[in-house]
């Protein structure tokens, strides 16, 4: 009997296994394309961040101001993708066989990681935006004041 009930779920299986693997592949994709913005805003500031510096903010002042504007995009970013995403899963709700619609574990764990990968992001480029400046430059900038 076991053999029989496992061969006859074996399709289920199958496909449930491939929807989740292609669920990790979607959130990957996510990952790298939320860094990848991020990284980007943040490094379009380099020469704001080094003139910052320059004029002597302190290197965690800078951090926390790219920081805070960059946590801002990804959280109004997440409140709207919450949102659709809860508005999608309402209209598939009938398709979905003993998972609520509204699922606690993918709504708070997704978001906390693509705010953490987002975080990340916006933290690493403006610790090291100063050193990407060569030296004679920014002692030029600082002479200037």
């Amino acid at each position: 009997m076991p053999a029989l009930l496992d061969h006859d779920l074996a399709p289920r299986r199958f496909t449930a296994r491939l929807t989740a693997g292609f669920a990790l592949l979607a959130l990957l994709l996510a990952l790298i394309g939320v860094y990848g913005v991020m990284s980007y805003v943040v490094a379009q500031r380099a020469r704001e961040i080094g003139i910052r510096m320059a004029q002597g903010a302190a290197r965690g002042e800078v951090v926390r101001l790219v920081l805070g504007r960059g946590l801002r995009i990804v959280a109004a970013g997440t409140g709207l993708g919450l949102v659709a995403a809860y508005a999608g899963a309402r209209a598939i709700e009938r398709q979905l066989f003993g998972v609520p619609a509204a699922d606690l574990t993918t709504f708070v764990l997704v978001p906390l990681v693509l705010v953490a990968v987002a975080a990340v992001a916006c933290w690493v480029p403006p610790r090291g935006a100063p050193s990407l400046w060569p030296a004679g430059q920014l002692a030029e900038v600082r002479r200037r004041g």
